[in-house]
């Protein structure tokens, strides 16, 4: 192994299901997440790379305060297998729909069950996951 790899023989703990996250890009750096300019609906929010120096807040952008960034929290909660989570944006089941990732609020339009596979990826860096659907 040259001094430039590293081993990494025990991957990052799996995510915590009382811990608050926050999901970055790793190609762009912008933080992922749900507009801040919702309709107050209970209708699917999308999940989108919130790039705040593009879009002014009506478009859904933000600037970083504090209160803002609570908006922009992930929850992981535990699935059927090792390694599954259901996944919370905001409070809501994110769930994908026409190859677009979406928050789901409430029963009725909420898909079924929907787990995803968190996996490490430890040659892209620390904290570095990458997120499959089960």
């Amino acid at each position: 192994m040259s001094d430039t790899q590293t081993s990494h023989p025990h991957p990052p703990p799996p995510p915590h299901p009382s811990h608050l996250y926050h999901i970055f890009g790793k190609g762009s750096g912008f933080i992922v997440g749900r507009k801040l300019g919702e309709d107050k609906s209970y209708l699917p929010k999308g999940v989108y790379t919130l790039n705040p120096e593009v879009t002014d807040k009506e478009g859904g952008r933000l600037l970083m305060t504090l209160s803002l960034w609570c908006a922009h929290q992930w929850t992981f909660e535990p699935g059927s297998k090792l390694g599954h989570y259901k996944i919370r944006a905001g409070g809501g089941v994110v769930a994908e729909r026409h190859a677009l990732l979406w928050a789901f609020l409430n029963g009725v339009e909420q898909p079924h069950a929907v787990e995803w596979i968190v996996t490490p990826v430890p040659q892209a860096g620390p904290d570095a996951y990458m997120y499959v659907r089960s």
